[in-house]
């Protein structure tokens, strides 16, 4: 990547695209880039501890994507080339995937931040997945301040749309990877941390998705009884959402199609997963499924 990046920045004629109109401009030879890692200065630096040298890769391999290089990914790349690993290079969780600059599986989620590493990929989970689970922990769990978020009377509209639902996949992740990792007890530490940080609406749907997951994995974890609990308060908020839009349905006014769908996705996910954990509420939400596929005249299997 240095080759690649000390040509496009280079001044010489022979290194710039000649166009017909007579001006000459920097570009990128190829998208395909790679950076060699040293074990030794990786480790010498901090960046990852001895005990996992052999995670790591010889070279980090990515592709550019797009066809331009904007001066914000001309810095990143400035930085990636002679940085070396001495200081730690960090994306916010919430910066889009094209920032990356195609680095997404050599990123690790340390809480609200993703760690480059020059790590093997973990082919067995997706690009932005893995997370540098010890780390994360002890942040998630020791380091964080979450104020008075679970006892406000009033959260502003940011809050509750966009801090409050990044709490529940960062708790997510971080029980769900603790729980593949072998660490049971850690996950449910995990989950229970975020109840008792968090409020007990769900305000939007990607709260409601998030428990949903939450609960799935209570039922791997034998809390079943927290589990329950997790699926009736989304059960609550699905069936709210149902109920009113009925209404506008029923009178023909205009209604929410994209709630409606996903009150019945939701739904008919949670019916599958009680099938086997929990007969009882299997029966309730089939039943209460059954009779909103009839009112919307929606096909639901």
């Amino acid at each position: 990547m240095k080759d690649v990046f000390d040509f496009i920045v280079s001044d010489n004629k022979d290194a710039m695209a000649q166009y017909q109109s007579g001006e000459e401009a920097n570009y990128l030879p190829t998208r395909n880039l790679k950076i060699t890692v040293n074990p030794d200065e990786v480790i010498k630096t901090g960046t990852v501890p001895t005990a996992d040298r052999d995670k790591i890769a010889p070279e980090v391999q990515f592709t550019y994507p797009g066809q331009m290089v904007t001066k914000d990914n001309l810095a990143l790349l400035d930085i990636l080339v002679h940085n070396n690993w001495k200081r730690p290079i960090y994306f916010t969780v919430t910066v889009p995937n094209e920032s990356m600059i195609g680095l997404d599986k050599y990123m690790y989620n340390e809480g609200f931040a993703y760690h480059l590493l020059p790590l093997k990929p973990d082919t067995t989970v997706a690009p932005l997945e893995g997370t540098n689970t010890s780390v994360m922990y002890t942040n998630v769990m020791d380091k964080f301040k979450w104020g008075n978020l679970k006892t406000a009377q009033y959260l502003d509209h940011e809050s509750l749309t966009m801090f409050y639902p990044l709490i529940g996949r960062v708790y997510l992740t971080l029980a769900q990877n603790m729980y593949k990792e072998g660490h049971p007890d850690l996950a449910k530490k995990a989950l229970e941390k975020y109840v008792d940080v968090t409020p007990n609406t769900i305000p939007i749907q990607e709260v409601a998705v998030r428990k949903y997951y939450m609960s799935e994995l209570y039922y791997h974890l034998s809390e079943k009884e927290k589990a329950d609990k997790t699926l009736n308060q989304i059960s609550d908020y699905l069936f709210n959402s149902l109920d009113y839009n009925y209404v506008q349905f029923k009178d023909s006014k205009q209604t929410q199609g994209t709630e409606i769908q996903f009150g019945l996705s939701l739904l008919n996910a949670m019916v599958t997963l009680t099938k086997t954990e929990n007969p009882a509420l299997y029966a309730q939400y089939k039943s209460k499924l059954d009779a909103y596929a009839k009112d919307f005249g929606a096909d639901v299997r």
